[in-house]
C-alpha cells in the first residue's frame, strides 16, 4: 500500500492545501538551517488547523562535530 507524506509545511495556506488533499502524513521541519524551519510554537498553531485524519510527523537534523577529526556527522 502506498502512503503519501507532504513535508516542510510552514504557512497556514499549506495546511489548507493538505486538508483538501488529505495525505496520510504531513511533516514539520525543526532543523534551524532549513528554509522550511518552523519553531515548536509555530508548529503547534499549524497543527491545530490540521484535519484530524492526517498524521503529523517531524524531521530533526542534528549536526555534531567529532572532536578527534573535525568531520561532521549527520543524523536524521
Amino acid at each position: 500500500m502506498t502512503r503519501i507524506k507532504l513535508c516542510g509545511l510552514k504557512r497556514p495556506c499549506d495546511i489548507e492545501y493538505v486538508n483538501e488533499l488529505m495525505p496520510d502524513f504531513i511533516g514539520f521541519v525543526f532543523a534551524p538551517k532549513s528554509r522550511r524551519y518552523v519553531t515548536f510554537e509555530e508548529a503547534v498553531i499549524l497543527r491545530k488547523k490540521l484535519n484530524d485524519g492526517i498524521t503529523p510527523n517531524v524531521l530533526y537534523l542534528w549536526v555534531r562535530r567529532i572532536p578527534s577529526d573535525r568531520r561532521l556527522m549527520y543524523t536524521e
